[in-house]
């Protein structure tokens, strides 16, 4: 809480050995995207109450960038691999398209 300075509420989220290395919260709140070290990408809800929407990897690299769009259908993953992943949001989290190529 920004008032008390105190947690509202702790979630595990890493298992051991991995670490988040970038997060994003959706447009509306009710999702955090939560880039792993491992390269995998955690979804979890936070509003009513709190569980894992997804789960899945597609880098072999840590995820260090996380974008979800101004509308909140689709959310980007970035890592130092060069490639970008996209998810459809509104599909489950499906991965809908690489972009190969990008530097950062």
């Amino acid at each position: 809480s920004a008032t008390t300075r105190k947690p509202i509420r702790v979630v595990q989220i890493a298992t051991k050995g991995d670490k988040a290395r970038s997060c994003a919260f959706s447009p509306n709140g009710e999702h955090l995207a939560i880039g792993m070290s491992s390269g995998g990408l955690k979804v979890m809800e936070f509003h009513p109450s709190t569980s894992q929407v997804f789960w899945g990897k597609t880098f072999s690299d840590a995820i260090t960038e996380l974008k979800y769009s101004p509308c909140g259908r689709y959310l980007a993953e970035g890592s130092h691999d060069q490639n970008i992943d996209i998810f459809d949001v509104k599909a489950g989290y499906k991965h809908t398209v690489r972009c190969v190529g990008h530097s950062s």
